[in-house]
């Protein structure tokens, strides 16, 4: 296993336990991130929104289904999964009182890391998604869904 994928998979490791300084330090002080709900954030913007999911979906963590390491990049896809049991913010500010509702939502992270640290990410998932799985929405299941992972994979 190499460096750049042992730094995410801590990164992982200290979020799903809360530690978001731990999770923090993973980051070069320079590191930017990209979420599609904000956009580009520096760290300390990147660790507040993780102090909100936290808040809203305590028991949050990523799940990898899949991570490809090249050199000092790496490539993530994964399940984003929680129970909204606190209030959560929206990036409008606004806060959302907990539904108790549970979120399995797909994700892929791309990864630059140098020294040991991420020095850029960027995440991409369905925001309708997760506001229907939340409650916020309510969209029409899809008959049968996509085919499991490993499907692809064989």
């Amino acid at each position: 296993m190499g460096e750049a994928k042992h730094v995410v998979e801590r990164f992982y490791g200290y979020f799903a336990a809360g530690d978001l300084d731990k999770a923090a330090g993973c980051f070069d002080p320079n590191a930017l991130a990209t979420d599609p709900s904000v956009g580009t954030m520096t760290v300390e913007q990147y660790r507040s929104m993780g102090a909100d999911l936290k808040t809203g979906l305590p028991d949050s963590r990523m799940v990898v289904d899949r991570m490809f390491e090249v050199g000092p990049n790496v490539v993530v896809e994964g399940r984003f999964v929680g129970t909204h049991t606190g209030p959560l913010s929206t990036p409008l500010g606004d806060k959302i009182p907990a539904t108790n509702n549970s979120v399995d939502l797909p994700f892929c992270a791309v990864f630059k890391c140098r020294d040991g640290r991420i020095v850029d990410t960027r995440a991409y998932y369905d925001q309708v998604a997760m506001m229907n799985q939340l409650g916020f929405i309510n969209l029409p299941q899809r008959v049968g869904g996509p085919p499991p992972p490993e499907a692809y994979w064989s």
